[in-house]
């Protein structure tokens, strides 16, 4: 008989930068191999921010394995998974550090046996990103051939926008940048090794380029995203001519989602983005 696992605040240990993230897991036990999404969040989220508790609901149903994780330094601890306790973490985290985050992910699924190999179908590993999570998604399912779709919800097409022209100035007199938190109220750190790491990379993290080498990518935008203009998703629609765009009209940048949410069921907006999506893999194939 089937039998549903969820498995939370499960510990992945990482050998770079000597760090632990935390992850959550959840599919039907029924010995069928299932396609596997890998979930990353945005800035200034987790795994456990708002809805995305129901999104893995949804897809757990839908026979998805379904994988959410934390960045290693997004600020939240292994403890305090709710809370950014940890600042200074914050302040270390790049762009780089969160592409060796999900590459470190993606190995240990297919070297360990995280998810029972029985339980899901190797040749279809989607990565879906929200916000930054979506550039980091577009980046990563570029560089490892082992990742088969990219979703991007409210994705950021170029990465400069996190680096504003004041910033860089304090950054460059080896400074500290702080960024506000609304809804915490805390004053978050990034250190000059943000943009060090940018510039050394910045190739590697070109996401129009990235975006523009994949076959199989949906990106999804809300009209009324004030954090993350639209045009970010037409740019990325433009680098690829194969690439679907979903506009979803008056949907926000977390289309309907917010923190803490307490509602049984999935925002409306939400509701459709998980429904464009389940749609889209009705009508692709995926594998290798």
């Amino acid at each position: 008989m089937a039998k549903h696992i969820l498995l939370k605040n499960r510990q992945l240990a990482l050998e770079s930068h000597n760090r632990k993230l935390l992850y959550d897991l959840s599919y039907t036990a029924d010995g069928i191999e299932k396609p596997l999404i890998i979930f990353l969040h945005g800035f200034k989220g987790f795994k456990d921010w708002g809805n995305f508790d129901l999104m893995m609901e949804y897809f757990t149903q839908l026979n998805y394995v379904f994988i959410k994780m934390n960045f290693s330094h997004n600020g939240t601890t292994l403890d305090s998974p709710l809370e950014f306790n940890d600042l200074d973490r914050f302040g270390r985290n790049n762009f780089i550090i969160e592409l060796e985050d999900v590459q470190a992910m993606i190995d240990q699924i297919f070297e360990d046996e995280i998810i029972p190999s029985r339980e899901w179908d190797k040749r279809k590993l989607i990565l879906i990103g929200h916000s930054r999570g979506g550039s980091i998604a577009i980046l990563k399912g570029s560089e490892d051939k082992r990742v088969q779709a990219v979703i991007s919800l409210a994705g950021v097409a170029d990465l400069k926008k996190f680096l504003h022209d004041r910033d860089i100035d304090v950054w460059k007199k080896g400074e500290t940048v702080f960024v506000d938190n609304a809804r915490t109220g805390q004053k978050m750190p990034l250190y000059p090794q943000f943009l060090e790491s940018y510039l050394a990379n910045k190739s590697r993290l070109d996401v129009i380029s990235a975006a523009s080498k994949l076959k199989h990518l949906l990106i999804i935008h809300g009209t009324s995203d004030l954090t993350v203009p639209i045009d970010h998703a037409f740019a990325l629609k433009n680098s690829n001519p194969i690439a679907e765009l979903k506009v979803i009209e008056n949907a926000d940048h977390t289309f309907g989602g917010k923190h803490p949410y307490i509602e049984k069921l999935l925002p409306m907006n939400f509701k459709i983005v998980c429904d464009l999506i389940a749609e889209y893999f009705q009508n692709i194939e995926l594998k290798n």
